[in-house]
């Protein structure tokens, strides 16, 4: 069983699509693979920025032969009475490609019918290989492609070479215009190449020579070490980013960290704003001592070895130097300024064609904040902070360091605010209205600014949904399901429900002068907030039946949602949950489509249905009062002392009796032991083993 080796070199991948082609591709080649019938094999895959590599352990030289029966005529038409076939036997046969004499007889749920048994050899694994692997290349998807030279195709980055082997054998295939071949390409200066390959196991043993590290989980741990390293040479301690360290491994094929400094005086500026330039614009790691301030040195990463090293290092602190020049100008002259006088000049900046400026916006969100203040009952400190953040949170987009780094916008809001001297609730309203900035990421955590936060979020959905631009599949340009998520979680940690389509109408009143938001809209909004509470809850573990049995219950509170599903989630665990709960989903079920009617005892004829109903009764005003308090341990607890008389009843009392009258009794006394249960979950949505 050979081995694959497939390797597609280009010019430079983007690192920001590095991983996701790394996983789409082997996806791919595992699901063609074992479609193929070649099994299925050890895949891996590696993505440098110069190659895409696949490696595929034992390979069976052929596709395994399938065998299929196909169904002719009935035996009765394939077959005369003497045993002859007829001529609708021997089209059969001549039509499947087997002889009459080979047609097998087979019994059917039909009846008695003639079958062709036929047997498709498998074909050589280097023939079916050499047509999937270029389909699997050609077809990876990338959010930008490009065309080369007078070619037709189109890739992420130009294919310059293909590496192509099954066992010692080149594949012959032809990926782009670009033929198979046996030799690599090393690393651009430490080993141009080109370099003969023998197989994977020569390829896998040879390729750190030619200045390649393959592996980014190998690139990023010496990467990780070397900064360390180079830190701890100008005596301090790295700045560790998860997302950088990931980001610079995917710059690279063969890195070495080093420490380069800059001038002292520009950590004069808040922290972030060095750190973000080193970051995201040089790739550079920052540098704290031992009492966590900030150090003059970055640590950054070359593609390649030692050899003028020094060179490198100038070459870099002349760069980083340029950029925090501009960014310490850019701070003083915003200096000059408070947030309080840009307020007007949001009016040049456009938040949706339809929905107005980023003036409009700030005004509507300040009128939600009030709203959602007097719905709160909160104090007039609260309110006051909360209306003043309102008003100054988009204000630093008009900054010149938040339109040079928008990644630092909210960051540079907070630290302005505090500069011009507004209340420190306020500065950190400013920034936390801007959380979180990724899926999961951080919520406000102060009541200020999750009020901004809300209210931002809020008139987005509702305004966005309005203008017709709701995210349809992979498109989100307005991040609606990042805000739908934060937007319920942030719901869920207010200090009393509020009216949530009051609000959405809020909302929809504060667009009137831009467009007209109908009752369908606020329906669509509403649906799509269901389903990233769904997505939520599913996150936090709780199981997919209760996360239905709840929201097909009630979803106007988002926190009395989560109460209830973390509360029943946590009761369904319990052993003799299934046990219980059988009885109140065969009342559910029974009673779906039935109305709720009055339940006359003097129509009881069981003892069984006293019993149900003494019970219900006794239960009845205890459950309320739980459900009132949102305790729905306490309500579950209490509804389980209806699990005997609702067994009971349903065992031995006939509900769909031939009197009419005490059938609907009968019918109305599940009706309501089922709807006081619903009041927390539907119990006919969960699924009992």
């Amino acid at each position: 069983m050979p081995d694959l080796l497939l390797e597609v070199g280009t010019e430079e991948i983007p690192a920001a699509v590095a991983p996701s082609t790394a996983a789409q591709l082997e996806r791919r080649v595992k699901e063609e693979l074992t479609a193929a019938g070649l099994g299925e094999p050890k895949v891996k895959v590696f993505v440098t920025p110069r190659r895409l590599c696949v490696t595929a352990r034992g390979v069976p030289e052929k596709q395994a032969d399938s065998v299929s029966e196909i169904r002719g005529p009935s035996v009765a038409v394939a077959f005369k009475p003497d045993g002859s076939p007829t001529k609708a036997a021997q089209g059969f046969a001549r039509s499947q490609g087997v002889r009459v004499e080979d047609l097998v007889r087979r019994s059917t749920p039909q009846g008695e019918y003639v079958f062709a048994t036929k047997i498709s050899r498998g074909r050589p694994a280097a023939q079916v290989l050499s047509e999937m692997l270029p389909q699997i290349v050609i077809s990876l998807d990338f959010p930008k492609t490009m065309r080369w030279g007078l070619g037709e195709y189109r890739f992420c980055r130009p294919i310059r070479w293909v590496l192509a082997l099954f066992g010692e054998e080149v594949l012959p295939l032809e990926i782009a215009g670009v033929k198979a071949s046996r030799y690599t390409r090393g690393h651009r200066v430490l080993s141009p190449g080109p370099h003969e390959i023998r197989d994977l196991d020569d390829y896998l043993k040879r390729i750190r020579s030619f200045g390649v590290m393959l592996d980014q989980v190998e690139r990023e741990q010496v990467i990780r070490e070397g900064a360390k390293r180079a830190a701890g040479s100008v005596g301090g301690y790295l700045v560790e980013d998860n997302d950088l360290l990931q980001h610079v491994s995917n710059l690279v094929e063969w890195p070495t960290a080093f420490a380069g400094r800059f001038d002292p005086s520009y950590l004069e500026m808040p922290e972030q704003v060095p750190i973000t330039v080193m970051a995201h614009h040089q790739k550079c790691f920052a540098v704290r001592d031992g009492e966590g301030k900030l150090m003059p040195f970055f640590i950054a990463v070359r593609n390649g070895g030692e050899e003028y090293l020094d060179v490198v290092v100038k070459g870099n602190e002349k760069v980083i130097g340029a950029r925090l020049a501009d960014a310490r100008f850019f701070y003083f002259e915003d200096l000059k300024k408070p947030l309080s006088e840009r307020v007007e000049e949001l009016q040049r900046l456009l938040f949706q064609e339809k929905l107005g400026t980023m003036k409009d916006k700030t005004e509507r969100v300040r009128a939600l904040v009030g709203c959602l203040c007097e719905l709160l009952e909160l104090d007039k400190g609260v309110r006051e902070n909360a209306e003043r953040a309102a008003w100054l949170c988009r204000a630093d987009l008009t900054t010149n360091v938040v339109r040079e780094f928008p990644e630092l916008q909210g960051v540079m809001g907070r630290t302005y605010a505090l500069k011009a001297g507004e209340p420190e609730a306020v500065a950190e309203a400013i920034y936390e209205s801007y959380l979180p900035t990724s899926a999961g990421g951080q919520l406000p955590r102060s009541m200020v600014g999750r009020l901004v936060a809300i209210a931002d979020k809020l008139d987005s959905l509702v305004g966005i949904f309005a203008a017709g631009l709701k995210p349809s599949g992979s498109q989100d340009p307005y991040a609606l399901r990042r805000h739908g998520a934060a937007l319920v979680r942030m719901m869920t940690e207010l200090p009393r429900p509020v009216p949530f389509r009051g609000l959405l109408k809020e909302a929809a009143a504060g667009l009137e002068k831009f467009l007209r938001v109908g009752e369908d809209v606020l329906d669509e909004v509403l649906e799509f907030l269901v389903g990233r509470t769904r997505t939520s809850l599913s996150e936090l573990g709780i199981r997919y039946d209760v996360v239905d049995a709840v929201l097909d219950s009630d979803w106007e509170d988002p926190g009395d949602v989560f109460k209830r599903a973390e509360a029943l989630n946590a009761f369904a665990a319990q052993p003799d949950f299934d046990r219980f709960m059988v009885g109140f989903r065969r009342a559910a079920n029974l009673t779906k489509d039935i109305e709720p009617g009055q339940v006359d005892p003097a129509l009881f004829i069981e003892p069984q249905e006293t019993a149900l109903y003494e019970a219900f009764r006794s239960v009845k005003e205890e459950a309320q009062t739980a459900l009132q308090k949102r305790d729905y341990g306490r309500f579950l607890s209490v509804m389980t002392r209806l699990k005997e008389p609702i067994d009971e009843f349903l065992d031995k009392v006939l509900v769909m009796c031939d009197d009419l009258a005490v059938r609907q009794n009968r019918l109305s006394l599940l009706k309501n032991v089922a709807m006081l249960f619903k009041k927390a979950a539907d119990p006919g949505r969960l699924v009992l083993q």
